[in-house]
């Protein structure tokens, strides 16, 4: 996708995503870590949910190709923290036309959304597919602690544990809105 941009801290996360969906030439793009970064957690800024918000989008944390996480995501600023007011991703282009994105070998946990989708919000008629990973101890204030998929959202989890989220009202784990 892109290289460092010459501040000499990396290239982040946000910082590849926001590149990924500012690019309209290109679908497609593939966000991958640093070998350095294998079994570490990446904290967000509080209330900066990761976006995805164009088509082909695959976030690849992990790192050695084994089929298992190398790479957490928590929605808190700092270990132990327990101050997310926020979720972690949110995949939508806010329109009817259909974007997807796939989020392999990753970690995402402490979400917490005031509305829907605690780890994971999946937008209208957008597709989500999810390997490798675990989504755990996200909260929603109403459906979906863990994932949440709006009306004709399409997901599909392919050795993936979704356990230990919470919801105000349905949807502790899942939840898909008229699928």
């Amino acid at each position: 996708l892109a290289a460092e941009q010459a501040d000499g801290a990396g290239l982040s996360l946000r910082e590849a995503l926001a590149l990924a969906n500012d690019d309209p030439t290109t679908n497609g793009d593939s966000i991958t870590f640093a070998a350095a970064l294998a079994g570490g957690t990446l904290f967000l800024t509080t209330g900066q949910q990761l976006s995805i918000t164009t088509d082909g989008v695959t976030v690849d944390g992990d790192i050695d190709g084994n089929g298992t996480p190398d790479i957490t995501i928590s929605a808190d600023s700092a270990l132990g923290a327990n101050d997310a007011t926020s979720r972690v991703f949110f995949i939508s282009n806010g329109a009817a036309t259909t974007i997807a994105a796939a989020l392999n070998g990753l970690v995402i946990e402490d979400g917490n959304a005031t509305g829907d989708g605690g780890g994971i919000y999946v937008g209208q008629a957008d597709d989500l597919t999810l390997t490798n990973a675990t989504v755990s101890g996200n909260s929603a204030g109403r459906h979906g602690g863990g994932i949440f998929g709006q009306v004709g959202a399409a997901l599909t989890l392919t050795n993936a544990t979704v356990s230990g989220n919470g919801a105000g009202s349905d949807g502790g784990g899942i939840f898909g809105h008229n699928l």
